[in-house]
């Protein structure tokens, strides 16, 4: 999605950091769907 974004308008970009949900919200080794929160911080040029 987000090569696909960077794409559209014509810009690049460096991933400095990927967030994921904090410790109140655990992921279930055996429900790997339960690991929905995302974020990224990144650099745009």
């Amino acid at each position: 999605m987000l090569v696909a974004a960077a794409h559209d308008v014509g810009r690049e970009f460096t991933i400095l950091d990927r967030t994921t949900q904090g410790p109140d919200h655990p992921v279930l080794l055996s429900m790997p769907e339960s690991e929905y929160l995302r974020g990224f911080i990144l650099q745009v040029s």
